[in-house]
């Protein structure tokens, strides 16, 4: 014994020792059990720089808080029962991990439980508090097997809200503000393993148990109501080992016949030497038939929780309706503005486009003139120059045969300036036609190129402002190439005969004394030539 206090007593002290952070804490003989002892409101209850893995049930006493949130409860993840006893706590936020939840006498008014999730919660009190109705989503906790809502200030049951817990074995209601608990044939009771339901001391004036599904429902306390009657008592409860109806105004009829069919079911009745009827109450017909009315077209507590109910469901939608108004008005007038930006753009693209459609017919308009005037301009050139090469082939061959002439009449042997001369002329009359040749041959191209280029454009007409005055920048620099080599030509041309005629004059200048007389061409000098000879000699 000594050895086991002086166990604890140390446990106590490593305990203190570790958690200087959470000094209100303190253990008792079990260590997997921690006490939590608030004392401000400001402080946190379950503060995460402490360690709650090595515990399995918490207790705190004298709680301060608005309301015990899921963050709040992520530092006792692993914690299985929770107690809350005493104090403030207005709402609680219920978490799967819990097996065992018990808030008593926290003045607690809300408990908020998560449809999306599966908890694990089988035992459930809410006891002492300031409950006003069932809390919502109750039937998704549907391993609860024990569920304690008594001593609050609920007004009104609707035992389909029930449905769905199945392994539900306890249900205590007592000592609530219940005026009507209420199962219809559209919305009955199934609860296949309910055991006991504790529904006294509250202000019921009727209750029927036509449409509850419960077999094995064994023990019913309806004592310290306003009882006037429970219809269908025992009635299909096959289970029933026990009832208490004391302090009630029973109608006597009623409960004349219930007391034989309890007595023949061997169905104990608790404190039946105090349960007694009213004779002056109303007669059972209309008993009956109030009951059945108010079945049919519901109580007005029935209404006025409906009513409740709706106000808030209204309420919420109408402020998710007016959110989406809101974000469905900035939404359009996003839209708007995208749809103005996007109408300026296409209007700014359509203007371009005729633009560029302009431009385009205008280009290839100059570019099929620029087209014709050039290959007219190179015809006249071929030609022209053709001319030239005949001309000048012509003054050759007078020459060659002024001069054989000339020796011929003389009979002399040649003289070796002419000799040389002609020989000259042959070189630069060879050259010319070779020079001659290689031109046309090049206009040819030219003009071959400039026919591929007109088909290219018959076929495939240009689409865009770059490849138009890409092609009319090619062109135009085909046509300044070429006369510049014609202009560099005839220059040469020029250059050739001015030059041929210069030799000739020199050696005329060399032989005859007497004077000069103007040439007009090559043809007119060597006849001026031939003639000055024959004036020498004479």
């Amino acid at each position: 014994m000594k050895l086991s206090l002086g166990f604890t007593w140390l446990m106590f002290v490593v305990h203190l020792l570790e958690c200087n952070s959470l000094k209100r804490a303190f253990v008792i003989n079990n260590p997997k059990i921690l006490i939590v002892i608030m004392q401000q409101a400001n402080e946190p209850v379950f503060p995460k720089t402490y360690n709650y893995t090595s515990y399995e049930e918490i207790i705190v006493r004298s709680a301060k808080l608005n309301a015990l949130t899921t963050e709040m409860q992520t530092a006792i993840s692993n914690v299985t029962t929770l107690r809350i006893q005493s104090g403030w706590m207005e709402s609680i936020n219920l978490m799967d991990q819990q097996s065992i939840v018990q808030i008593h006498n926290c003045s607690t008014s809300l408990v908020i439980i998560n449809p999306n999730l599966n908890y694990q919660t089988a035992d459930l009190a809410i006891v002492y508090n300031r409950l006003e109705k069932l809390p919502k989503h109750l039937n998704v906790l549907t391993n609860l097997e024990k569920l304690f809502l008594h001593d609050n200030r609920i007004e009104f049951v609707a035992m389909a809200e029930f449905n769905g817990l199945n392994k539900l074995k306890l249900l205590a209601l007592q000592r609530n503000k219940i005026t009507e608990i209420r199962a219809t044939l559209q919305n009955p009771v199934i609860l296949p393993k309910l055991e006991k339901i504790f529904i006294d001391n509250n202000h019921l004036t009727d209750i029927n148990f036509e449409h509850w599904n419960t077999p094995y429902l064994n023990l019913i306390h309806l004592h310290e109501n306003q009882l006037q009657i429970a219809l269908s008592l025992p009635g299909k409860l096959n289970g029933l080992k026990g009832v208490a109806l004391a302090t009630n105004p029973l109608n006597c009829e009623w409960l004349n016949s219930t007391l034989k069919q309890l007595k023949d079911r061997k169905i104990t009745v608790y404190d039946e030497h105090i349960t007694k009827c009213n004779a002056t109450g109303p007669e059972l017909k209309e008993i009956v038939r109030r009951v059945n009315f108010k079945e049919t077209f519901a109580t007005l507590p029935l209404l006025r929780h409906s009513q409740f109910e709706l106000k808030e469901f209204l309420q919420s939608k109408l402020k998710n309706l007016e959110a989406n108004i809101e974000i469905r008005q900035q939404r359009n007038e996003s839209l708007q503005t995208n749809f103005d930006k996007i109408d300026i753009r296409i209007s700014e693209l359509s203007s371009k486009s005729e633009k560029l459609q302009t431009e385009l017919q205008t280009n290839l308009l100059q570019t099929t003139n620029a087209t014709s005037t050039t290959d007219q301009k190179l015809k006249e050139m071929e030609s022209f120059f053709k001319l030239q090469m005949e001309s000048l082939r012509k003054s050759a061959l007078d020459i060659t045969e002024a001069t054989d002439l000339h020796l011929l009449k003389s009979n002399q042997s040649p003289d070796q300036e002419l000799v040389e001369m002609r020989q000259h002329f042959e070189r630069k009359i060879s050259k010319l036609e070779t020079d001659g040749k290689n031109f046309q041959a090049e206009i040819q191209h030219v003009l071959k190129l400039l026919n591929e280029l007109q088909r290219q454009q018959n076929e495939s007409p240009t689409s865009s402002t770059d490849s138009v005055h890409g092609g009319t920048f090619k062109l135009d620099t085909y046509v300044v190439t070429f006369v510049v080599l014609a202009i560099l030509f005839c220059l040469y041309l020029v250059k050739t005969n001015f030059g041929s005629i210069m030799c000739a004059k020199s050696d005329k200048r060399k032989k005859n004394r007497v004077g000069e007389m103007p040439l007009t061409s090559i043809a007119d000098d060597t006849q001026q030539y031939l003639e000055r000879q024959q004036f020498d000699k004479k």
